[in-house]
């Protein structure tokens, strides 16, 4: 009994230890991708308060009220696009309807087209970064991946005042998306380490963090940077990354083992073997023959591009057409999407905990909320009247809908290879983050007036985009581990079944399956191997664990596996020639 007691106690406190450990780790990674989006988003609310509330040819009158493209023009905005070669006589019956193309060129002032060339060197090294971090999160961890990505995030934010707005600063803009861009595959990885598959939504949930960012920058920033200058924001991002820094580098560690090690007063390091992640041995042919991979990778690559109309696009649309520049209302989108994002990965662990439904079609229906939906959306916003409320109302239902992306595309590549879910992630969002680029330079198109049809063109081309791979995945898309991904399942909570053996082999990290152990009907089974999973210290202390060491218990009963031999049938004799 009293055996039994300590047995206990020891399981409950390892229990308490390991969820308060993933509680910590999903505070800082909310934490550490908001600061991300005030990274990315940090520029756009910077030049937006340096940037004159009237740019050149703009009509007269109150630009907070009046409506600069939406409306019919007038004799004044005639007068600014008119050529004066033409011979035609202008009067009250003109038909203006021929203008309509010339009135969407919009004459973009140097910040606004200075923010265009930022944002795709942004998305340049977001492009760039993911397959590199998935590689060097085996060496060195996806922890210091994680914070070292942000604390170079930090150094190069603190180098933007003094290059503002040159070619420089364009550069830094390269190196802040390359840091960026490594967050998501070592988070990834962090994710399958620290959370069975029934809880891993929620946590690449809080990715969605990068949205409170813009909202921080929307809210805050803006009194801010019209107080104290556009380089305030930068100061004060980099602080914020800094203060974040010291409590990720000491209390998080890569695997709840590691954390069990560091938190225990006695360290028994032979209880407490690890081994790394499998992504050293990545089946990069079995990944590229994978159908299932290039479906996740096609509905990310809808997906970041809706993201680029949405934020971006729809932004401005509202702007330009419906001269709407509140930065308070706009933050309030941005809140709920990572609100909903947040419920709907809470919702998706309730139906794979229960087993409602299977993981591919809880996949596919959150990627229908993510993708059909948005779609809609976005053509129906091109066609709308010029009542201001109801394109404010599409946007605003737009960022909210997508705030299921991370429950759906986004989660979909862990669930198809565990053990590879950093390399998974960080190939899909590469080609993923080509649409992005794609979608921005066609935005930049249609200001610029390069592009007929202007933004209803846009939208509908993204909706059919959407639409598109959301169909092939709710097709084709699947959520069950392949067989590529060399053990059935990534759960720590399943290493009892399956261990992972650092083998050297040619100086390479090798998973191979737990041989096969005889099948025993032992009373200490169940208590074996809940101490497998809790790594509880020094388990020879108690006399009912002895088990695991020896097969020479008394009143143990065990039984081999019998070999199947092939007996001849008696009524043929067998002849031996």
């Amino acid at each position: 009994m009293e055996a039994t007691e300590k047995l206990r106690k020891a399981l409950k406190k390892n229990l308490s230890a390991t969820e308060h450990a993933r509680c910590l780790l999903n505070s800082l990674i909310f934490i550490g991708f908001a600061i991300s989006g005030m990274v990315e988003h940090g520029i756009t609310v910077a030049l937006h308060d340096v940037t004159p509330t009237k740019p050149a040819g703009a009509p007269e009158g109150n630009t907070r009220t009046s409506r600069r493209y939406c409306d019919p023009p007038n004799m004044t905005a005639l007068a600014i696009y008119y050529d004066s070669s033409e011979e035609t006589h202008i009067n009250d019956e003109y038909d203006f309807s021929q203008l309509q193309e010339m009135f969407f060129q919009v004459n973009l002032t140097s910040h606004e087209k200075m923010e265009f060339q930022l944002r795709k060197s942004y998305l340049w090294g977001t492009l760039v970064s993911p397959i590199l971090a998935s590689r060097l999160a085996v060496n060195v961890g996806p922890k210091k991946v994680f914070g070292y990505s942000l604390l170079g995030a930090a150094a190069s934010t603190l180098l933007v005042p003094a290059a503002w707005l040159t070619s420089i600063h364009v550069a830094i803009r390269f190196f802040q998306g390359f840091f960026c861009g490594a967050l998501i595959p070592s988070a990834h990885s962090l994710s399958v380490s620290w959370f069975p598959s029934h809880r891993r939504s929620t946590f690449i949930s809080l990715y969605s963090g990068k949205y409170i960012g813009y909202a921080l920058c929307e809210l805050l920033t803006a009194k801010v940077v019209q107080t104290l200058g556009p380089g305030s924001i930068y100061y004060i991002t980099s602080i914020l990354i800094l203060v974040w820094f010291t409590p990720w580098s000491t209390m998080v560690f890569n695997t709840p083992v590691k954390h069990l090690m560091k938190s225990s007063s006695k360290k028994n390091t032979a209880r407490f073997e690890s081994a790394k992640p499998a992504d050293f041995d990545f089946p990069f042919k079995h990944f590229l023959c994978s159908r299932p991979v290039w479906m996740s990778t096609g509905v990310l690559f809808g997906s970041y591009c809706s993201q680029v109309s949405i934020n971006v696009g729809m932004r401005l649309y509202l702007k330009y057409i419906y001269d709407m520049r509140d930065n308070y209302f706009s933050a309030i989108p941005f809140l709920l999407h990572s609100v909903f994002a947040v419920l709907c990965g809470h919702v998706v662990n309730f139906i794979q905990k229960t087993k409602f439904v299977s993981v591919t079609s809880s996949r596919r229906m959150f990627v229908y909320i993510s993708h059909f939906l948005p779609a809609a959306l976005l053509f129906v916003i091109g066609f709308v009247s010029c009542e201001s409320a109801a394109p404010l109302f599409i946007y605003s239902l737009a960022v909210i809908l997508n705030g299921a992306t991370y429950s759906g595309a986004l989660s979909s590549t862990i669930d198809l290879a565990p053990n590879y879910a950093g390399p998974t992630v960080a190939v899909c969002c590469t080609l993923a983050t080509a649409g992005s680029i794609i979608t921005t330079h066609q935005i930049n198109s249609v200001l610029n007036g390069e592009m007929m049809g202007s933004w209803r063109l846009t939208f509908s081309l993204t909706s059919l985009i959407l639409l598109v791979s959301s169909i092939f995945f709710m097709l084709r898309g699947s959520g069950t581990v392949q067989s590529w991904n060399g053990v059935d399942s990534g759960d720590p909570e399943k290493s009892s079944t399956f261990r992972k053996n650092e083998d050297k082999q040619n100086g390479r990290s090798v998973v191979t399956p737990e041989p096969r152990k005889p099948r025993t009907t032992s009373m200490y089974a169940m208590e074996k191997k809940i101490l497998k999973v809790l790594h509880v210290q020094e388990p020879d202390k108690f006399t009912r664990v002895r088990a695991y060491s020896t097969n020479a218990l008394p009143n143990e009963r065990v039984r081999e596996d019998r070999v199947n031999v092939f007996k001849p049938s008696r009524r043929k004799r067998a002849s031996i020639t």
